[in-house]
Formats: C-alpha cells, structure tokens, sequence
C-alpha cells in the first residue's frame, strides 16, 4: 500500500511536525550524546587515514551512548577493539566512502563473529 499525500495535507503534516519539534528535541540526552564532539569527528573523519586510535574509540564510545564511560558494556567494547584493529585495512584498501566502506564492515564483522 502507499500512501500519497497532496499539497495540503503535505503542508498541514509539515506544520505539525514544526510544531512538535522542540518538544522532542528536549527529550534528547545531550549528555549521553553531547553535539560539540560531533563536529569535530565530522572535519576529521574526511580524512580516514588522520584519524587516531583514540578518536575513533571517543566517536564509537559517543555512537553507543558510552561517552568517556569507563564501564562500557562488553559488546561494545569487543566491537570497538573489532573496528581498530581493522581500521588500518580499511583506510588502507578502502578508496571510495560508499557502497565499498559498507561491504568492508560487512566482511569485518562476519570474521569477527567467527572468533
């Protein structure tokens, strides 16, 4: 089923969302998800080869909600150390940030399952 809407009702749906906005933005944890790191994760994740160890383990321990957490659940934890160890390859063989970046993580975590 699809469902199409008219100019109308696209208007009236988009008024409403703009009037909920705020409403749900403070509900976000901005503690938990602090947007100043953001920024400058996004300058230095242009440059895969640039990013340190130590940023990519802040910019995974942010995506999971366990920013600068020293008891960060051991999932993440054995998912963080799986992305580290194949960071190197990845900026190594990976040239275009697309569908190639998807296939790679795709293949990391299969053989980090087999572990």
């Amino acid at each position: 089923m699809t469902l199409t809407l008219n100019k109308k009702e696209k208007r009236a749906l988009a008024t409403i969302i703009h009037e909920r906005t705020d409403e749900h933005l403070s509900r976000f944890p901005y503690a938990r998800y602090p947007v100043e790191p953001m920024e400058e994760w996004k300058r230095l994740f242009c440059d895969p080869k640039a990013v340190s160890s130590d940023t990519l383990k802040q910019a995974l321990g942010w995506h999971f909600g366990d920013w600068q957490r020293k008891d960060m659940a051991l999932s993440h934890r054995k998912t963080i150390a799986t992305v580290l160890k194949a960071w190197p390859e990845f900026t190594d063989t990976v040239t275009s940030p697309s569908a190639d970046s998807f296939s790679f993580w795709e293949e990391a975590a299969r053989l980090a399952a087999r572990l």
